[in-house]
């Protein structure tokens, strides 16, 4: 939904635009309840853009049917960063902001931040990666303020620009509340490369203090599975199987040779 003329947080409600415009709304109409420590969010998942160098589009549906209508292409986002004054003048408010309190929650200096930026300035002077590390340092310190102390966010990005981004996670949540390194694996298979296979995206899980609430998550057993073991003779392998029925987990150990359809267990 657009931005309307209350400028509170309404839930269960999709908003349009730049993040930081309503993150900005929210902190200024709820400033005594995030000085008084009481956040708002509990959980914070962010795919922001990667530094990817591309432009996204998506698919917009013309006329009333199928056969009637037609189909074509809008931008959906630019993820192509430039160095400008833009860029430049987030940078120079982010180093100042390291003897100030940040806007919207007194009590939060962003000291860590500032020299954070200051290093990679060092790093990547007037650069497009500098802007885009500008761009996520600003959002994350407004999302530090809307976790509740109890709360945690998780940041997906790639290995493109990971390790910059986890310097600034570690200065905006600390490095004692860093929590996890999520690795997502997929399958991409190309011979054009001169490097090994780039099949992963990284999830980084933080939490605003040691107070966090984490669920432990309990997938389903699947019918069945196979564990492969090494045993003595090196044409075969035990194989586990765990069968469930009726609920209850059944298991049974057999000698197979081995094969390339074993070995990919």
């Amino acid at each position: 939904m657009p931005a309307s003329k209350d400028k509170a947080m309404q839930l269960q409600s999709v908003y349009y635009g730049d993040c930081v415009k309503h993150l900005e709304q929210w902190n200024a109409r709820n400033f005594e309840l995030l000085s008084s420590g009481r956040s708002l969010a509990d959980l914070i998942y962010l795919d922001p853009p990667w530094n990817s160098n591309r432009i996204y589009n998506i698919t917009v549906d013309k006329g009333d049917n199928a056969d009637q209508g037609f189909t074509a292409q809008a931008t959906a986002f630019t993820d192509i960063w430039e160095w400008d004054d833009g860029p430049a003048e987030r940078v120079r408010m982010l180093k100042e902001a390291g003897n100030i309190l940040h806007v919207g929650h007194p009590k939060y200096p962003l000291r860590k931040v500032a020299k954070v930026m200051e290093s990679l300035e060092n790093i990547l002077p007037e650069t497009g990666e500098l802007a885009y590390l500008a761009y996520m340092a600003e959002r994350l310190a407004f999302c530090r303020e809307l976790l509740k102390d109890t709360g945690s966010i998780y940041l997906h990005c790639d290995p493109t620009m990971s390790h910059y981004l986890k310097l600034v996670m570690d200065a905006v949540f600390g490095m004692e509340n860093f929590r996890n390194e999520i690795i997502w694996k997929y399958n991409k298979w190309t011979n054009a490369c001169k490097y090994f296979q780039r099949n992963h995206d990284i999830i980084f899980f933080y939490s605003k203090s040691h107070k966090y609430t984490f669920n432990k998550l309990f997938g389903m057993t699947p019918h069945k599975m196979k564990v492969e073991e090494r045993g003595w003779d090196s044409n075969k392998v035990k194989v586990t199987e765990k069968k469930k029925t009726g609920g209850q987990s059944r298991w049974r150990q057999r000698e197979t040779k081995k094969d390339s359809a074993t070995a990919r267990l």
